[in-house]
């Protein structure tokens, strides 16, 4: 079981290296938070759920 610590570490040092451009990072940030998709897919359709997910992590990649 992981720790909050370790947890808080592994996103600080993905979110690191996705600032620095690492594009192997940034889908794996992708791959991490996938099961907001399946939000999506609740709340607004399948059909608009690729799209929104897909927006909020170029959003997250692109905020400083």
């Amino acid at each position: 079981m992981k720790t909050a610590q370790t947890s808080v570490s592994t996103w600080s040092a993905l979110v690191e290296q996705v600032e620095a451009g690492s594009a192997l990072l940034v889908e794996e940030l992708y791959q991490s938070l996938r099961t907001i998709r399946f939000f999506f897919r609740r709340q607004i359709g399948p059909d608009r759920a690729d799209d929104a997910y897909h927006s909020l992590i170029i959003d997250l990649v692109g905020a400083k």
